[in-house]
Protein backbone atom coordinates (compact mmCIF):
# COMPACT_ATOMS: atom_id res chain seq x y z
CA UNK A 1 0.00 0.00 0.00
CA UNK A 2 1.77 3.42 -1.09
CA UNK A 3 1.81 6.21 1.62
CA UNK A 4 2.53 9.50 1.60
CA UNK A 5 5.82 10.72 2.66
CA UNK A 6 5.80 13.12 5.80
CA UNK A 7 7.79 16.33 7.06
CA UNK A 8 8.08 13.66 9.99
CA UNK A 9 10.75 13.67 12.99
CA UNK A 10 10.65 10.09 14.85
CA UNK A 11 12.85 9.94 17.46
CA UNK A 12 14.00 6.46 18.44
CA UNK A 13 13.66 6.79 22.05
CA UNK A 14 11.25 9.47 24.23
CA UNK A 15 14.03 12.02 24.76
CA UNK A 16 12.23 14.13 22.08
CA UNK A 17 8.83 14.42 20.97
CA UNK A 18 7.01 13.51 17.64
CA UNK A 19 7.00 16.74 15.93
CA UNK A 20 4.80 16.91 12.96
CA UNK A 21 5.54 19.81 11.13
CA UNK A 22 2.35 20.01 8.18
CA UNK A 23 -1.03 21.03 9.98
CA UNK A 24 -2.65 17.66 9.11
CA UNK A 25 -0.70 14.74 8.17
CA UNK A 26 -2.83 11.20 7.07
CA UNK A 27 -1.16 7.87 6.71
CA UNK A 28 -1.72 4.30 6.73
CA UNK A 29 0.08 0.87 7.42
CA UNK A 30 -0.74 -2.49 6.82
CA UNK A 31 1.40 -4.66 9.29
CA UNK A 32 1.23 -8.37 8.73
CA UNK A 33 3.11 -8.99 11.76
CA UNK A 34 3.80 -7.81 14.97
CA UNK A 35 6.72 -5.51 15.48
CA UNK A 36 8.21 -4.20 18.78
CA UNK A 37 5.99 -2.24 20.75
CA UNK A 38 6.58 1.85 20.32
CA UNK A 39 7.61 3.97 22.82
CA UNK A 40 5.98 6.38 24.89
CA UNK A 41 5.48 9.68 22.99
CA UNK A 42 3.47 12.86 22.60
CA UNK A 43 3.13 15.68 20.11
CA UNK A 44 1.30 18.86 19.53
CA UNK A 45 -1.63 17.80 17.66
CA UNK A 46 -4.73 16.00 17.80
CA UNK A 47 -4.70 12.41 17.09
CA UNK A 48 -7.15 9.97 15.81
CA UNK A 49 -6.34 6.31 15.20
CA UNK A 50 -8.42 3.74 13.25
CA UNK A 51 -8.12 0.27 13.66
CA UNK A 52 -9.42 -1.86 10.56
CA UNK A 53 -8.70 -4.85 11.29
CA UNK A 54 -6.32 -6.62 14.45
CA UNK A 55 -6.30 -5.86 17.92
CA UNK A 56 -3.99 -3.43 20.03
CA UNK A 57 -3.28 -2.67 23.25
CA UNK A 58 -3.37 1.02 23.07
CA UNK A 59 -1.59 3.34 26.09
CA UNK A 60 -2.76 7.15 27.05
CA UNK A 61 -1.44 8.87 29.67
CA UNK A 62 -1.97 6.46 32.63
CA UNK A 63 -4.97 3.53 31.44
CA UNK A 64 -4.34 0.81 29.17
CA UNK A 65 -7.30 0.08 26.43
CA UNK A 66 -7.67 -2.93 24.46
CA UNK A 67 -9.19 -2.10 20.50
CA UNK A 68 -10.90 -4.23 18.07
CA UNK A 69 -11.33 -4.12 14.18
CA UNK A 70 -13.98 -0.92 13.93
CA UNK A 71 -12.56 1.44 16.68
CA UNK A 72 -11.21 4.98 16.81
CA UNK A 73 -8.48 6.18 19.28
CA UNK A 74 -8.63 9.87 20.21
CA UNK A 75 -5.72 11.46 21.89
CA UNK A 76 -5.69 14.96 22.67
CA UNK A 77 -2.66 17.41 22.11
CA UNK A 78 0.39 16.53 24.71
CA UNK A 79 -1.57 13.05 25.72
CA UNK A 80 1.46 10.93 26.35
CA UNK A 81 0.20 6.99 24.57
CA UNK A 82 1.62 4.08 22.86
CA UNK A 83 0.47 1.21 21.16
CA UNK A 84 1.18 -2.54 21.60
CA UNK A 85 0.73 -5.89 20.68
CA UNK A 86 -2.38 -8.23 21.69
CA UNK A 87 -1.65 -11.23 20.40
CA UNK A 88 0.61 -12.79 17.61
CA UNK A 89 -0.73 -11.13 14.02
CA UNK A 90 -0.47 -7.99 12.26
CA UNK A 91 -3.10 -5.29 12.15
CA UNK A 92 -4.27 -2.63 9.66
CA UNK A 93 -4.20 1.28 10.93
CA UNK A 94 -4.56 4.63 9.53
CA UNK A 95 -3.78 7.42 11.32
CA UNK A 96 -4.26 11.07 11.59
CA UNK A 97 -2.59 13.72 12.65
CA UNK A 98 -4.10 17.95 12.63
CA UNK A 99 -3.72 21.07 14.36
CA UNK A 100 -7.23 23.26 14.97
CA UNK A 101 -5.81 25.82 13.01
CA UNK A 102 -6.28 23.62 10.25
CA UNK A 103 -9.93 23.57 10.77
CA UNK A 104 -9.89 27.29 11.60
CA UNK A 105 -8.61 28.12 8.27
CA UNK A 106 -11.73 26.35 6.97
CA UNK A 107 -14.47 26.97 9.84
CA UNK A 108 -15.08 29.76 12.18
CA UNK A 109 -12.72 28.80 15.37
CA UNK A 110 -15.94 28.50 17.51
CA UNK A 111 -17.66 25.73 14.87
CA UNK A 112 -13.95 24.23 15.11
CA UNK A 113 -14.44 24.00 18.82
CA UNK A 114 -17.98 22.10 18.27
CA UNK A 115 -15.92 19.65 16.22
CA UNK A 116 -13.49 18.71 18.78
CA UNK A 117 -16.47 17.88 21.35
CA UNK A 118 -14.81 14.33 21.80
CA UNK A 119 -11.58 15.73 22.59
CA UNK A 120 -12.83 18.38 24.54
CA UNK A 121 -14.65 15.38 26.92
CA UNK A 122 -11.79 12.73 26.62
CA UNK A 123 -13.74 10.46 25.22
CA UNK A 124 -10.47 8.32 23.95
CA UNK A 125 -12.43 5.41 22.78
CA UNK A 126 -15.11 5.18 19.81
CA UNK A 127 -16.41 1.81 18.43
CA UNK A 128 -18.46 1.30 15.39
CA UNK A 129 -21.42 -0.79 14.64
CA UNK A 130 -21.07 -2.44 10.80
CA UNK A 131 -23.11 0.26 9.24
CA UNK A 132 -20.77 3.20 10.68
CA UNK A 133 -17.47 0.99 9.74
CA UNK A 134 -18.88 1.43 5.62
CA UNK A 135 -19.53 5.15 6.18
CA UNK A 136 -16.16 5.96 7.87
CA UNK A 137 -13.99 3.74 5.80
CA UNK A 138 -15.44 4.84 2.09
CA UNK A 139 -14.96 8.39 4.18
CA UNK A 140 -11.33 8.02 4.96
CA UNK A 141 -10.38 6.36 1.74
CA UNK A 142 -11.42 8.94 0.04
CA UNK A 143 -9.50 11.59 2.15
CA UNK A 144 -6.46 9.61 1.36
CA UNK A 145 -6.55 9.66 -2.08
CA UNK A 146 -7.41 13.14 -1.67
CA UNK A 147 -4.07 13.51 0.44
CA UNK A 148 -1.83 11.41 -1.74
CA UNK A 149 -2.73 13.68 -4.56
CA UNK A 150 -3.88 17.07 -4.08
CA UNK A 151 -2.15 20.19 -1.73
CA UNK A 152 -2.81 19.59 1.61
CA UNK A 153 -2.78 23.42 2.27
CA UNK A 154 -5.12 23.73 -0.61
CA UNK A 155 -7.61 21.04 -0.45
CA UNK A 156 -11.03 22.26 0.80
CA UNK A 157 -12.25 18.78 0.30
CA UNK A 158 -9.56 17.27 3.11
CA UNK A 159 -10.63 20.08 5.93
CA UNK A 160 -14.62 19.41 4.78
CA UNK A 161 -13.98 15.79 4.71
CA UNK A 162 -11.95 16.07 8.77
CA UNK A 163 -14.96 18.37 10.11
CA UNK A 164 -17.49 15.73 8.37
CA UNK A 165 -15.49 12.46 10.00
CA UNK A 166 -15.18 14.85 13.64
CA UNK A 167 -18.92 15.41 13.90
CA UNK A 168 -19.58 12.24 12.73
CA UNK A 169 -17.51 10.59 16.34
CA UNK A 170 -19.42 13.44 17.99
CA UNK A 171 -22.55 11.97 17.26
CA UNK A 172 -21.80 8.51 18.40
CA UNK A 173 -20.18 9.60 21.61
CA UNK A 174 -23.09 8.92 23.87
CA UNK A 175 -23.62 5.27 23.57
CA UNK A 176 -19.39 4.78 22.81
CA UNK A 177 -17.78 5.98 26.34
CA UNK A 178 -14.47 4.61 27.14
CA UNK A 179 -14.25 1.14 27.11
CA UNK A 180 -13.04 -0.66 29.90
CA UNK A 181 -8.93 -0.92 30.56
CA UNK A 182 -7.65 -3.90 30.25
CA UNK A 183 -4.44 -5.10 31.08
CA UNK A 184 -2.22 -7.73 29.18
CA UNK A 185 -1.05 -9.12 32.81
CA UNK A 186 -0.89 -7.78 36.13
CA UNK A 187 2.20 -6.23 35.85
CA UNK A 188 0.84 -4.16 33.04
CA UNK A 189 -2.04 -3.14 35.45
CA UNK A 190 0.74 -2.55 38.52
CA UNK A 191 2.64 -0.15 35.97
CA UNK A 192 -0.32 1.88 34.68
CA UNK A 193 -1.06 2.24 38.23
CA UNK A 194 2.41 3.68 38.61
CA UNK A 195 2.41 5.66 35.95
CA UNK A 196 -0.72 7.22 36.85
CA UNK A 197 0.56 8.15 39.91
CA UNK A 198 3.47 9.61 38.23
CA UNK A 199 1.51 11.99 36.47
CA UNK A 200 -0.50 13.49 39.25
CA UNK A 201 2.16 13.59 41.84
CA UNK A 202 5.05 15.18 38.99
CA UNK A 203 5.26 18.26 41.48
CA UNK A 204 6.09 15.85 44.23
CA UNK A 205 9.85 14.31 45.16
CA UNK A 206 9.09 11.16 43.20
CA UNK A 207 12.30 9.19 43.35
CA UNK A 208 12.44 5.50 42.07
CA UNK A 209 12.88 4.29 45.80
CA UNK A 210 10.05 5.87 46.87
CA UNK A 211 7.74 4.42 44.56
CA UNK A 212 8.94 1.09 44.75
CA UNK A 213 7.38 1.25 48.40
CA UNK A 214 4.82 2.58 47.78
CA UNK A 215 3.70 -0.24 45.68
CA UNK A 216 5.21 -2.73 47.58
CA UNK A 217 7.58 -3.62 44.66
CA UNK A 218 11.76 -4.22 45.04
CA UNK A 219 13.51 -1.36 43.38
CA UNK A 220 15.61 -3.68 40.75
CA UNK A 221 12.31 -5.67 39.92
CA UNK A 222 10.69 -1.95 39.41
CA UNK A 223 13.28 -0.38 37.33
CA UNK A 224 13.75 -3.50 35.35
CA UNK A 225 9.79 -4.10 34.54
CA UNK A 226 9.23 -0.63 33.53
CA UNK A 227 11.66 -0.15 31.40
CA UNK A 228 10.55 -3.42 29.83
CA UNK A 229 6.50 -2.19 29.43
CA UNK A 230 7.01 1.40 28.83
CA UNK A 231 10.11 1.19 26.44
CA UNK A 232 12.08 3.71 28.58
CA UNK A 233 13.50 4.19 32.15
CA UNK A 234 11.63 5.51 35.04
CA UNK A 235 13.18 8.65 35.31
CA UNK A 236 13.28 9.29 31.27
CA UNK A 237 9.14 8.90 31.55
CA UNK A 238 9.15 11.18 34.86
CA UNK A 239 11.19 13.61 33.34
CA UNK A 240 9.03 13.55 30.50
CA UNK A 241 5.66 14.01 32.08
CA UNK A 242 6.86 17.23 33.71
CA UNK A 243 8.79 18.80 30.83
CA UNK A 244 4.97 18.42 29.21
CA UNK A 245 3.61 20.02 31.75
CA UNK A 246 6.15 22.71 31.82
CA UNK A 247 5.51 23.46 28.53
CA UNK A 248 1.89 24.06 29.21
CA UNK A 249 2.83 26.28 32.13
CA UNK A 250 5.13 28.56 29.84
CA UNK A 251 2.21 29.16 28.14
CA UNK A 252 0.07 30.86 30.55
CA UNK A 253 0.74 34.30 30.71
CA UNK A 254 2.78 36.09 33.61
CA UNK A 255 4.25 33.14 34.55
CA UNK A 256 8.03 32.58 35.17
CA UNK A 257 10.52 30.23 34.06
CA UNK A 258 11.81 30.09 38.07
CA UNK A 259 7.79 29.33 39.22
CA UNK A 260 7.56 26.71 36.70
CA UNK A 261 10.40 24.82 37.70
CA UNK A 262 9.04 24.52 41.21
CA UNK A 263 5.75 23.19 39.90
CA UNK A 264 6.99 20.76 37.88
CA UNK A 265 9.18 19.60 40.31
CA UNK A 266 13.12 20.18 39.30
CA UNK A 267 14.98 20.79 42.53
CA UNK A 268 17.30 23.67 40.60
CA UNK A 269 16.81 25.71 37.14
CA UNK A 270 19.81 24.46 35.97
CA UNK A 271 18.48 21.02 36.07
CA UNK A 272 15.25 22.25 34.39
CA UNK A 273 16.84 23.84 32.29
CA UNK A 274 18.99 20.89 30.74
CA UNK A 275 16.37 18.57 30.76
CA UNK A 276 13.94 20.89 28.97
CA UNK A 277 16.70 21.83 26.05
CA UNK A 278 17.92 17.81 25.81
CA UNK A 279 13.67 17.27 25.35
CA UNK A 280 12.64 20.36 23.90
CA UNK A 281 15.23 21.15 21.56
CA UNK A 282 15.53 24.61 22.97
CA UNK A 283 16.03 26.06 26.78
CA UNK A 284 12.66 26.91 28.08
CA UNK A 285 13.41 30.99 27.44
CA UNK A 286 14.11 30.51 24.30
CA UNK A 287 10.58 28.21 23.97
CA UNK A 288 8.90 30.89 25.92
CA UNK A 289 9.87 33.49 23.81
CA UNK A 290 9.07 31.71 20.68
CA UNK A 291 5.24 30.76 21.39
CA UNK A 292 5.01 34.62 22.39
CA UNK A 293 6.08 35.72 19.15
Amino acid sequence: METKKVNLSKPANFEVPYVYEDSFHMERLNIPSPIPSQNYHYHDCYELYYLYSGERYYFITDTTYHIEGGSFVLINPHDIHCTANFAHHGYDRLLINFRKEYLDSFLHPEKSDNVLTCFKENIHIITLNPKERHFAEVLLENMLEEYNTASIEESSYLRAALSSLLLFLCKRRPGNADTLPRYANSTHKVISEVTGYINTHYSEDITLESLSSLFYISPCYFSRTFKKVCGLSFTEYLNNVRIKEAQKLLLTKGTTVKEVTEKTGFKSNAHFDRVFKAIVGVSPLQYKKSAKG
